[in-house]
């Protein structure tokens, strides 16, 4: 792990994505696997078990996903290409060394089982995936923690 004082991507029409760390230094994609910035923690997606490799760059490092919820249950989301459109990618980690996962219903569920209250809100959820995801994994982590103290 290596801290910086300050870590800003790079990216444009016309030159390859990377961080700058203090103002000078540049970091490619190749070279790290995690970073932290102001905007959000982003994971390579050499990381990830079984998601599609993607190459694309709008508010992450090319093929780094961005967590959307962090928590026993963390929310990642990558952006691919399919041919005519940026789409999200969504991925699903169960605490922070459980494998980082594509997400399926069914794997959401399997992990939401012994959780009744977030159970019921992916079920009855109605609104799009992104808000869905990241509503019941919010829900799921305060129950968690609720339920530890």
């Amino acid at each position: 792990v290596v801290y910086y004082n300050s870590l800003k991507l790079s990216i444009g029409a016309f030159k390859t994505p990377h961080l700058i760390a203090n103002d000078k230094i540049k970091i490619f994609p190749k070279e790290i696997i995690a970073y932290q910035n102001d905007d959000h923690y982003a994971i390579s997606q050499d990381l990830i078990v079984n998601g599609r490799k993607s190459f694309v760059a709008k508010d992450a490092l090319p093929g780094f996903a961005v967590r959307v919820a962090k928590g026993q249950l963390n929310i990642y989301c990558k952006k691919f290409f399919n041919g005519n459109a940026g789409v999200n990618e969504y991925f699903i980690q169960s605490g922070e060394d459980g494998p980082i996962l594509a997400y399926t219903p069914d794997l959401m569920k399997a992990y939401l089982k012994d959780n009744y209250e977030a159970t019921v809100l992916f079920e009855k959820n109605k609104s799009d995936i992104t808000e869905k995801i990241k509503d019941v994994a919010d829900l799921f982590n305060a129950t968690q923690l609720v339920s530890k103290n």
